[in-house]
């Protein structure tokens, strides 16, 4: 399982994700491949526990699919 972290700092809210975070911003110099590779651990933290979720889960979910 994958280490996922919310937080907040002095840019707003964050994510991080085996202690690498998703912010990105015009000085991150990390590869788009990579901070892509730590969005789909996120994703498929998701998939893992599709049993788990309940209907408040997936209405959330679908809200950010068909936006």
């Amino acid at each position: 399982m994958e280490q996922i972290i919310l937080s907040e700092n002095c840019f707003g809210l964050d994510v991080e994700v085996n202690g690498e975070s998703l912010f990105t911003h015009e000085y991150d110099v990390r590869n788009p491949e990579f901070i892509k590779d730590l969005k789909l651990k996120l994703i498929n933290s998701l998939v893992e526990m599709v049993d788990d979720l309940d209907i408040d889960d997936l209405t959330f979910v679908s809200e950010i699919v068909v936006k």
